[in-house]
């Protein structure tokens, strides 16, 4: 848990220390590294900053984006929330805004990609005598067969496992969130559902990608 330090910094933390602290003292602590010209102890609570959110947020952005995309998107939406973060720009805690960010930027690249046509394919299938398909259509592909096993595997779960699922998975919320709306679920057992479909969940991905002939 994250000590109560005030926000105030007089100089450089060890990494151990770096570590206690929660995001909006992080911010502190850079913005106070910065101003005293110690910019090697800002960068590299910066870093901790950042790495602390990574893997949350690529694993969000795994579900619904094309593998190829996902680190691009993962580093935007990153970068997009530390600099508002230290330009005042951002709104409530910084995990809230950085979820907020995240629900943005994925719903942002398939617009973006629905208007943009990718000039390599539409010069391909012009030459092969076929009708071209937008980017939109070649990126969503990928994203509309990965989210297909995702309903596929919900509607395999009872109503109160679903909504444990979308609430500890789709809405990055914590266990004791989920079981409060739905008490007939135990914190250990949504632990247990949300890990039983994050596996099954690999295996079918895993499955989608091996040839039919495959042994």
């Amino acid at each position: 848990m994250a000590t109560h330090r005030p926000l105030t910094f007089s100089g450089p933390l060890p990494d151990h220390e770096l570590q206690s602290l929660s995001d909006d003292q992080l911010i502190a602590y850079v913005s106070a590294m910065r101003t005293r010209g110690h910019r090697e102890a800002a960068a590299t609570g910066l870093a901790h900053l950042v790495f602390g959110h990574w893997e949350n947020v690529r694993r969000r952005v795994v579900l619904r984006i094309p593998a190829q995309d996902v680190e691009d998107v993962t580093g935007e939406i990153i970068t997009s929330a530390v600099r508002s973060a230290f330009d005042g720009t951002s709104k409530g805690e910084f995990v809230v805004w950085m979820n907020t960010i995240t629900k943005r930027r994925i719903a942002d690249f398939f617009r973006d990609r629905e208007r943009t046509l990718d000039t390599d394919s539409l010069d391909a299938v012009t030459a092969a005598g076929r009708e071209p398909a937008s980017d939109g259509e070649v990126d969503r592909a990928g994203y509309l067969e990965v989210q297909a096993i995702i309903e596929e595997l919900l509607a395999e779960r009872s109503p109160d496992h679903r909504r444990i699922i979308e609430i500890m998975v789709f809405d990055d919320q914590t266990a004791d969130v989920a079981v409060t709306e739905v008490p007939a679920v135990t914190t250990e057992n949504a632990y247990q559902i949300v890990s039983r479909f994050r596996r099954d969940l690999r295996r079918r991905l895993a499955a989608r990608d091996i040839p039919p002939d495959a042994s």
